[in-house]
């Protein structure tokens, strides 16, 4: 969280600041939207603070940073002299505002979008403390569904930029996380020895079928007719198709990043280091499949 002086002084709004200082504006054409925000400080991306800086925003990027800049006189100024403009900060990681009701267990099929109603939620506090994106995870222990990733404030308002952003797994409460991680991992193994189980059985039919097939040609049947007319149907039936098995929602997760096909990562949330231990031990052979992204719940002098 932004200290009380520097969140009282945030401009809102995503600025991904330049680092250029100095430097004389450009020719600008009539047509041009122009806004120049004259700040007490600028902190670009870089971390560099400017002093009674200026910025730029042309047609609504940001386009030169720097003091005593030259700009047309049609410009919408903006005074915030007294006050610190600097990018916009991204929380990773919240429940604010959140539902109380807790799910257990694997739920990582869910998401946090189903539980914000952009029309009634109230972003507001994220965005006066400096946040203008935020990562919303469900309330609930072990796997409670999907990050939810929002643009807090905009022209058009709030926007849902992602529904499922990656999937949180709590490990700081090993006595139960671990187990039911364990749990969901041995759930998507067993769906997985399923669909392969099926593609095999769907194969040997296959197989069989074109075998009989053979054979009644071999046999001459199924040839041209009396007429030399071929007969009904042969050669017109399709291959069959292979339908893979349907796989359960909370389930489907864990099946791509043991198939090494996930399009988002897990999240292990971590409390200690004996955290660590319980989980590498849980995933077993699976650590790789899984990557290395950790929030860290806790400072307790385990991790620095």
């Amino acid at each position: 969280m932004a200290s009380t002086a520097l969140r009282n002084g945030i401009l809102g709004g995503a600025m991904a600041l330049a680092t250029i200082a100095g430097a004389s504006a450009p020719a600008l054409g009539a047509a041009s939207d122009i806004t120049v925000v004259r700040a007490g400080t600028v902190i670009t991306v870089s971390g560099k603070e400017i002093p009674r800086g200026d910025i730029v925003i042309i047609d609504g990027v940001i386009d030169l940073i720097g003091t005593n800049l030259e700009f047309p006189k049609n410009a919408t100024v903006i005074d915030a002299r007294d006050r610190v403009v600097m990018p916009g900060m991204i929380n990773a990681q919240t429940r604010f505002g959140m539902n109380n009701f807790r799910r257990s267990g694997n739920n990582s099929g869910e998401t946090a979008s189903k539980e914000i109603e952009l029309s009634l939620f109230d972003f507001e506090p994220l965005v006066s403390e400096g946040f203008v994106t935020a990562a919303f995870v469900p309330t609930g222990n072990n796997m409670p569904g999907r990050a939810s990733v929002y643009r807090l404030a905009g022209p058009d308002g709030p926007e849902l930029l992602s529904e499922s952003a990656y999937v949180p797994i709590s490990m700081t409460n090993p006595g139960g996380d671990k187990g039911q991680l364990e749990a969901a991992i041995r759930q998507a193994e067993g769906e997985i020895a399923k669909a392969k189980k099926a593609k095999e059985e769907f194969d040997k039919k296959q197989a069989e079928e074109a075998k009989k097939k053979a054979e009644a040609e071999k046999n001459g049947e199924g040839k041209e007719g009396e007429n030399g007319e071929k007969k009904k149907g042969d050669g017109d039936d399709k291959p069959a198709e292979f339908q893979p098995l349907e796989i359960p929602r909370d389930v489907q997760f864990f099946v791509d990043v043991l198939r090494e096909e996930a399009e988002i990562p897990a999240v292990f949330e971590l409390s200690s280091a004996s955290d660590y231990i319980h989980l590498l031990d849980a995933l077993d052979d699976n650590a790789e499949k899984f990557g290395t992204i950790y929030s860290f719940t806790t400072t307790n002098g385990d991790f620095t």
